[in-house]
């Protein structure tokens, strides 16, 4: 009898402590989160705190495709397209345009291209930036090179011997209408173009012919589409909604070159 009493009351000393321990934890995380509050950081976050927001923008997954003519071939077609049954078309330039796009905040990805010279060519040929950012410009050929233009409102001409190097910064927004045309003044065959937007919605595609944008603001766009070395051109208007994601295939053929150089 005695020891059942005994441990009846350790029982009920333990409930107690236990009791007591759990107050004093709840007062301690209270005096935690009140002196949290009263220091400037706000209340301590629930662990089941509200999920944020999904963001109300739109996606789009595509790709730029060539079809053949055997009546009337491309001589282009060997450089950029690499396998000729699926022709997934290679440095075409996609761009979403809407004037509202100008607000939009630039896309740090793009800060940063170089335009190298090798076996008597630019590359790659054609790149797209924002307005603002530069191109590195150089030479990895044992001969003389140059680059230069006469387009925009600060051409250039600058001699790069091997190893040589230039910086030029693209403040000239000319979209995707009017690139900016390179050449090398000692070799004529060498060409390249720098499109200079000034909002961050353009692709230049890879060698797969795959571009893609996400977080688009609803709305009602031009996609355009131009391949400046096969003179290649395309547009359509496409209409952007919110969490939704677009795919699409931009099939060009030969009845989409045009009829004269820019």
């Amino acid at each position: 009898m005695n020891n059942f009493i005994s441990h009846g009351v350790s029982h009920i000393v333990l409930a107690k402590s236990i009791k007591m321990f759990l107050c004093r934890k709840r007062l301690l995380l209270s005096g935690l989160a009140a002196s949290a509050f009263l220091a400037g950081f706000g209340p301590i976050p629930c662990a089941r705190a509200a999920a944020e927001p999904e963001s109300q923008n739109g996606r789009i997954e595509g790709a730029v495709r060539y079809v053949s003519d055997s009546e009337r071939p491309w001589k282009f077609s060997r450089y950029y397209v690499k396998d000729s049954e699926k022709g997934f078309l290679a440095e075409a330039v996609v761009a979403l345009e809407n004037p509202g796009l100008r607000s939009e905040p630039p896309d740090q990805k793009h800060n940063a291209t170089t335009i190298d010279q090798i076996d008597f060519q630019f590359v790659p040929e054609t790149v797209a930036i924002q307005s603002g950012n530069s191109v590195r410009f150089t030479n990895s050929d044992e001969s003389i090179h140059n680059v230069m233009t006469t387009d925009g409102e600060r051409p250039f001409n600058v001699s790069m011997p091997k190893g040589g190097e230039y910086v030029h910064v693209f403040k000239d927004a000319r979209g995707i209408a009017k690139p900016v045309r390179l050449g090398c003044v000692y070799h004529g065959g060498m060409r390249g173009w720098v499109f200079v937007f000034d909002h961050p919605w353009f692709r230049v595609t890879s060698r797969d012919g795959q571009f893609q944008w996400e977080n688009i603001p609803p709305g009602t766009y031009r996609l355009e589409m131009i391949h400046p070395a096969g003179r290649l051109e395309w547009r359509s208007e496409i209409e952007i909604k919110a969490n939704e994601t677009i795919r699409l295939e931009i099939v060009v053929s030969p009845d989409n070159i045009r009829a004269s150089k820019r």
